[in-house]
């Protein structure tokens, strides 16, 4: 984690001392949106009541919004950074049995993870005129945990319950991954869809981290506005 960040950095002040003599544009600029977060999921208990065939894992609504710095270095060439606070997490159904008499059990999880997170994206950049173009890019991410949640729903026959609890401490402190990002300029205002995935293994508690692996996974729609700075 340390490492990335220090490539975030350097990144950005290498982009900062060639500005005189390679830059064609600069801006800084807002963004935010909806995003659909997930986990992917592999769950191992060996031999127990746990029906594991009956977890499934869910998509649920999340909330990213920050800070972007862009420069472009050439024709074709640009490089985004950016601080984001994004929200994470994902949602996942297990039917357990409780009781002497086994009573079947369904639990619905949703899991609410907080991050601040900064990321370093090269872009190629189509501009078809002007005001009007298209960009691409591959990036790397680093994301710090400010916040963890779980909501249990459980439904029996008899009744319905549900309660929340926090998480923070079974949660991995840090997370870092990959970004794909694609969208299209339109004068100021940027139109950009991404789908971003992790390879930290989110389960920081010794009692269950050798038996389930969740790693974040979040698709994203985001709108931003651009201010130019030459």
């Amino acid at each position: 984690m340390k490492k990335l960040l220090l490539l975030i950095i350097l990144s950005t002040s290498v982009t900062y001392s060639n500005a005189n003599a390679q830059f064609i544009d600069m801006s800084i600029g807002i963004r935010g949106g909806l995003s659909l977060a997930s986990y992917s999921r592999e769950v191992n208990f060996g031999t127990t009541i746990l029906d594991e065939s009956s977890i499934s894992s869910g998509n649920i609504g999340r909330v990213t919004t920050g800070l972007t710095f862009n420069v472009k270095l050439a024709s074709l060439f640009g490089l985004q950074v950016e601080g984001m606070y994004v929200n994470k997490g994902g949602s996942y159904e297990a039917n357990t049995f409780s009781g002497t008499n086994l009573t079947p059990v369904e639990r619905e999880y949703l899991v609410n993870l907080d991050y601040i997170q900064f990321a370093v994206i090269p872009k190629l950049v189509l501009d078809q005129t002007p005001i009007f173009g298209f960009f691409g890019g591959v990036g790397v991410y680093g994301a710090f945990l400010t916040g963890a949640k779980e909501r249990i729903n459980q439904n029996t026959f008899q009744q319905s319950l549900a309660q929340e609890r926090d998480i923070s401490n079974s949660i991995a402190p840090n997370d870092f991954g990959v970004i794909f990002s694609g969208g299209m300029n339109i004068s100021k205002v940027s139109l950009e869809a991404r789908y971003s995935f992790g390879f930290v293994n989110l389960i920081d508690d010794p009692a269950l981290s050798d038996n389930i692996t969740a790693k974040n996974s979040v698709i994203s729609f985001l709108i931003g506005y651009n201010f130019s700075l030459l």
